[in-house]
Order: C-alpha cells, then structure tokens, then sequence
C-alpha cells in the first residue's frame, strides 16, 4: 500500500504543489492575448495585416488585393498560422517545463521507492510514459502544421481571388493534391532514447539491487538454519 499507492499519489501531489501548472483556460487564453498582439489575421484594419497588404500591392503595383497573381487571402492565413503555431509551441514549452520539473520531482523519489523506478521504466519501454506522449504530441503538431501550410500553399497557387458568381460553380481544388498528403506515422523513440531518459530509473533499480544482494550476504552470515 505504501510503495505502490500512497508513496506515488503524494509525490505526484507534492510536485504539482511545488511547480504548478497554469489551468487549461489560463492557457489558452495567454495564447490568444499573444496572438492578438501579433495581429488578427480576420481584422482587415489589423496593423500588422494591413502592412503586409499595402506592400504586396505595392510590390506588384495593383490597387486591389483581388488583382494580386495568387490567392490573397491563402497567403493571409499561410502567414496567420506561423504566427499562432509559433506562439503555442512557445507557451506549450513553457508547460512542458513545469511539467518536466513535476516529473523529476517524482523520479528522485524513486531511490525510496523502487516500485516508481521500475514503473517508470516499463513505461517508457513501452512508449507508454509521458515523455512518450509528448513526443507523440510534438510529431503530430509538426504534421498538422506542415499539411495546413500544404493546403494554404494550394490555395495560395489555384484558388482565383476573384469570387464566383450566384449561378458558378464552387471554387475547388483538384483531389489529386489532396492524394499527395501523406498519412501521419508515429515515430516511436528508440531503447537507447528511453534509456538515457530514464537514466534516474535505471541507477535506482541497480543500487537497490545492489543493496538487496548486501542484505542477502549479511543476511546469510547471521542467521543459522534451525
């Protein structure tokens, strides 16, 4: 009861104490003030986009963004998602942080109890530990960001700026691109990866290895079979 429920609940307790974490609103909410201070993509009055508009049309001396030789509006949200995606992963490593210094406080504790080292362990050598998610987490990001800047690219190239009528057809892209997208395939770290991360499991277990064989050598001098 006490190694493998109460030790480990009140470390976890302990860690989120110490190193709070902001709340999932507080977040997101801390994203989106940076976010409007960058700019509002959907604010056509917005400084930051304004700026950008005034120097493609200037650039390509038109009057309107509907004269442009690309999509406009593609290249507005092409812009728009580096700037959101580059301010999340910002306050995403920021938590990750908080949460890394939580987790670490839970590892030392392993040198007292090994059944944490060995969880620890077995988790990680099953893709099954946090720091697992995580790197599930970030490669899943990097593959949503690159097929959204895919798609705002395809937009960009073949979408006319010019909108279409009552009676014309939709403006569509060819499902031909959309074949192109390759499917998202998890990367699982490798055991040398898991290893080194775990490193703090791995020197518990072998002290408490050895540490039982010292109790079993003494134990061997000193007691005498009946």
């Amino acid at each position: 009861m006490l190694f493998t429920i109460i030790l480990p609940r009140t470390t976890q307790a302990i860690g989120a104490y110490l190193y709070e974490a902001p709340s999932k609103i507080q977040f997101n909410s801390d994203i989106e003030k940076d976010i409007l201070k960058q700019g509002d993509s959907h604010n056509p009055n917005d400084v930051h986009y304004k700026a950008i508009k005034d120097s493609l049309l200037r650039v390509y001396k038109v009057d309107s963004v509907q004269k442009l030789p690309f999509n406009y509006s593609g290249f507005i949200m092409t812009e728009g998602e580096k700037i959101s995606s580059n301010i999340y992963n910002k306050h995403l490593e920021e938590l990750l942080k908080i949460y890394a210094r939580q987790n670490s406080f839970s590892k030392a504790v392993s040198f007292l109890n090994p059944y944490i080292a060995m969880k620890n362990l077995s988790m990680g050598l099953s893709n099954t530990d946090y720091d697992s998610y995580i790197d599930f987490q970030k490669q899943a990001e990097k593959y949503r960001y690159g097929m959204a800047q895919k798609m705002n690219a395809l937009q960009v190239k073949y979408i006319s700026n010019k909108k279409p009528g009552p009676n014309d057809k939709p403006l569509t892209i060819s499902k031909e691109h959309w074949a192109d997208v390759k499917e998202f395939h998890y990367e699982p770290k490798g055991i040398r990866d898991v290893l080194k991360n775990e490193i703090v499991s791995v020197i518990s277990i072998l002290l408490w290895i050895i540490l039982l064989f010292i109790l079993i050598r003494i134990a061997s001098k000193n007691l005498k079979a009946i």
